[in-house]
């Protein structure tokens, strides 16, 4: 008999798929009917078949569906979350939220975090920021989850991102989690295009910087034009890390940055002092030699660009980047 109704649920779960590719939502409505009858406690099923009857214009059925769904799962919290989704779907979010109360309420230790997630956001959308903020607190009290998004996603929505500090007293997250969530953070602002917050909360928490960091802080201080804060940041890390390469390098080719940006604005000669710090911490880096040598060259001291040049050539190991530099030696001894 099982072997049977596992064949009969692989059948019609094909023919579900078919008919939802073909578009052929009465068809699939109907097989989905005979998916709730073969595996009544496939509280998934039940869900499908109101979202196709709610496409096909059919709601009082479809709610009808998900209210009898809804008595069978009265105490258990997984289901009744299961549930609430689906009148979100309907768009019945009265419903919605008195089922995902009513399952925070049976979870006492709030086992099933994924629902209070839902409900938050759903609190959030209506604008109850208050309400999902302790529908919040109390999903972040399980140390399994992490999923930092969610708390920024609410923090926007409430405009209180800038408040983070004090938003977040009240969390009760271990010092690691803090860390964790202020990464998700900065990397917020990082995609938000707000550079000047992304490096102030690197200064606020250096304890979110990793070596992978370094390539990303040099992006967000030339996105913000802000030069001195990025070098001051990597510098600090440079020192303090115990395998300082990575933001060494960064910090050579954030100074190369600062320098182009000063050439553009005609100040040559702070461009020189970049670019010569910049060498001297890391000769191998032809994007550092490059410039520095067409400045020399260009106040008219092609020696020193030649000689630039030829240092390079001393500890450069991209083959591409010595063939570069060969050419360009041989066309400034050419006098070009």
């Amino acid at each position: 008999m099982l072997a049977r109704a596992d064949a009969d649920n692989t059948w019609l779960g094909n023919a579900a798929a078919a008919l939802d590719k073909a578009g052929d939502r009465e068809g699939l409505a109907r097989v989905q009917e005979q998916m709730t009858k073969i595996n009544p406690l496939d509280e998934q099923n039940f869900v499908n078949l109101a979202h196709t009857l709610k496409e096909l214009g059919r709601m009082d059925a479809a709610r009808a569906v998900l209210e009898k769904l809804a008595m069978r799962a009265a105490l258990n919290e997984d289901s009744l979350g299961r549930v609430a989704a689906g009148f979100v779907d309907l768009g019945d979010t009265d419903r919605a939220l008195h089922l995902y109360a009513q399952a925070a309420q049976s979870d006492r230790f709030s086992r099933n975090w994924g629902a209070l997630l839902e409900y938050a956001r759903l609190q959030t959308s209506l604008r109850d920021f208050a309400g999902a903020k302790t529908t919040l607190q109390t999903a972040f009290s399980v140390p399994a989850n992490r999923g930092w998004d969610e708390i920024i996603n609410w923090l926007v929505a409430a405009d209180r991102v800038d408040q983070y500090e004090d938003e977040l007293a009240g969390f009760g997250l271990t010092p690691s989690r803090q860390t964790d969530l202020q990464r998700a953070l900065f990397a917020y602002f990082e995609k938000a295009g707000r550079p000047a917050n992304a490096l102030a909360l690197a200064e606020s928490h250096p304890a979110i910087v990793q070596p992978a960091f370094a390539s990303r802080v040099r992006k967000l201080a030339v996105a913000a034009r802000d030069f001195a804060r990025g070098a001051k940041l990597l510098e600090n890390f440079t020192a303090q890390a115990e395998s300082p390469q990575e933001y060494s390098v960064e910090l050579a080719r954030l100074q190369g940055d600062w320098a182009q940006s000063e050439v553009a604005a005609g100040q040559t000669d702070s461009a020189l002092t970049h670019l010569r710090a910049a060498r001297e911490k890391h000769p191998e880096l032809w994007e550092i030699t490059s410039r520095l040598s067409a400045l020399l060259q260009q106040r008219g001291d092609r020696l020193g660009a030649i000689e630039t040049i030829e240092s390079f050539l001393a500890v450069g190991k991209a083959p591409a980047e010595i063939e570069q530099a060969r050419a360009q030696l041989a066309k400034l001894r050419a006098g070009g």
